[in-house]
């Protein structure tokens, strides 16, 4: 396990879903960070063959990432975007590899309010994760419409 409380800051913060918050964790930095992308690369060599779906920057990033380095078992990933925030004409970008597991990637659950959001738009295009990987999960939640929510 890694340590995350090396990503958090400090503060007065706002979640995406309008809630207060002391602490942020901005795990875009952890990016940079070898630790955490070793750690983040050995854990989804596991559960290849997969493909990934993305939840906006952090998502989409790591998803690439781990693309790029795992290619024959982890298929195109794609990216999930909030077309009210950012404009986006189309809200999923990439393709589905079929009968492999298909892996719902965010940085941080806090009111599942993003996650409910990327899950209505999935199953629009008949689309079922097996699971929903975070890096840090602040909900009261175990499951979210019958998939686990696992904490890395």
């Amino acid at each position: 396990m890694i340590d995350k409380e090396k990503f958090a800051l400090n503060g007065k913060f706002t979640s995406s879903a309008g809630k207060p918050l002391d602490k942020y964790y901005d795990f875009i930095q952890a990016l940079d960070d070898d630790e955490f992308m070793c750690y983040i690369e050995n854990y989804f060599l596991d559960l290849t063959p997969c493909n990934l779906i993305g939840i906006e920057l952090f998502g989409a990033l790591v998803t690439t990432y781990l693309s790029g380095i795992i290619k024959e078992t982890v298929f195109n990933p794609l990216r999930l975007l909030k077309k009210r925030e950012h404009g986006a004409r189309k809200e999923l970008y990439g393709k589905i590899r079929p009968r492999w597991k298909i892996l719902l990637i965010d940085d941080v659950i806090t009111s599942t309010k993003t996650l409910l959001y990327a899950l209505d738009i999935l199953e629009r295009n008949k689309i079922w994760p097996d699971r929903i990987i975070c890096i840090k999960n602040r909900s009261a939640f175990t499951k979210l419409r019958g998939i686990k929510i696992i904490e890395i």
